[in-house]
């Protein structure tokens, strides 16, 4: 059996630290299943204390002395000091610390130096990963220090860089210059993946596995309503049904994000109507009252016309994992 990065995982299956959709619920889901799942620390930093104290209670760790739990805590680092956020967060032992969008750019050595000083003594500390959307970054961010690397590329769903590219090059450059000079940092890949097709293209680009965020949204442990799940299942050609913008975090005040940052999302009457900005906002509010998923944000990314159903996130990691499988036979079969 290959070897994956925690002794837990029996795929390598990991479900994206998405804000106001990774709770502890999702994220053991995933972990139980054998892949990796994150709770997302999104703009909330204590309420991501409660979740991971959630988590452990689900996966009975207690004693946090002596044992880990399984699960990673995902942080947007421009709206974070590691050293204030991590403390509470590092005594609750989680498994990894995923990085995301630091500011300075690309300046991964104060999170990778807070997680490495501020662990608990005589505790091993948490993976570091970095997600990267460039073979500039990926290099920077090999260098200070970082344990994972997740290559994200433009058909990711949520924020992003402005300028990236797809999976097909953007994962092979990135190896081949990260293993250069590291070559024990796993790759994972991360955008547009849904399925165990996609799963199974990417191992065969040399990634160490993929990152899945959409498809776990439409799980019955997300956070979100069920009406946004259901928005995202009836989506179709999701080059086309989505967009990459920073009007909705014009509409929702979220506006710290770094000007090299925007979002693909479902396209709606936000994104098209045409009216002002004042116009927007006011009927974006009215929307939020409503709960207007015409008007509201539904973050997707380019793989949303193959999210079919609402199906539990365990039976998700399987289902990717064994589909992998069934594709990596049928390739044999090709060649």
């Amino acid at each position: 059996m290959p070897e994956y990065l925690f002794p837990h995982m029996t795929s390598p299956v990991i479900s994206a630290p998405m804000a106001f959709v990774s709770g502890a619920a999702l994220a053991v889901a995933v972990t139980k299943a054998g892949g990796l799942g994150f709770i997302a620390a999104g703009y909330d930093i204590p309420a991501v204390e409660n979740e991971l104290r959630e988590a452990r209670r689900m996966l009975g760790v207690q004693d946090t002395r002596t044992l880990g739990v399984g699960v990673g805590v995902g942080f947007i680092a421009w709206g974070a000091d590691p050293d204030k956020v991590l403390p509470p967060i590092l005594a609750l032992r989680p498994c990894a610390i995923w990085v995301f969008s630091t500011v300075p750019e690309d300046d991964y050595t104060p999170w990778v130096n807070a997680v490495h000083t501020l662990t608990p003594p005589g505790t091993t500390p948490p993976k570091v990963f970095a997600q990267v959307g460039s073979v500039t970054s990926a290099r920077k961010a090999a260098e200070q220090g970082v344990d994972v690397i997740v290559a994200q590329s433009s058909d990711a769903g949520g924020h992003g860089g402005t300028r990236g590219c797809g999976l097909t090059s953007l994962v092979p450059e990135i190896i081949d210059a990260v293993h250069t000079t590291h070559s024990h940092i796993p790759v994972y890949a991360a955008g547009g993946l849904v399925d165990g097709r996609g799963l199974a293209s990417v191992l065969a680009l040399g990634a160490d596995g993929g990152v899945f965020g959409t498809r776990f949204v439409a799980t019955p442990e997300a956070l979100p309503p069920r009406e946004l799940k259901e928005v995202l299942v009836r989506a179709s050609d999701g080059g086309q049904c989505t967009t990459r913008t920073r009007v909705f975090d014009d509409m929702r005040g979220t506006t710290g994000w770094p000007m090299s940052f925007d979002g693909r999302a479902l396209r709606n009457k936000t994104t098209i109507d045409g009216v002002t900005e004042a116009e927007n906002k006011k009927l974006y509010k009215e929307a939020l009252h409503k709960k207007d998923y015409e008007r509201l944000v539904v973050w997707a990314g380019t793989g949303v016309g193959l999210v079919k159903e609402i199906k539990p996130a365990g039976e998700v990691v399987r289902e990717i994992w064994t589909d992998c499988g069934k594709t990596i036979k049928g390739l044999k079969a090709r060649i």
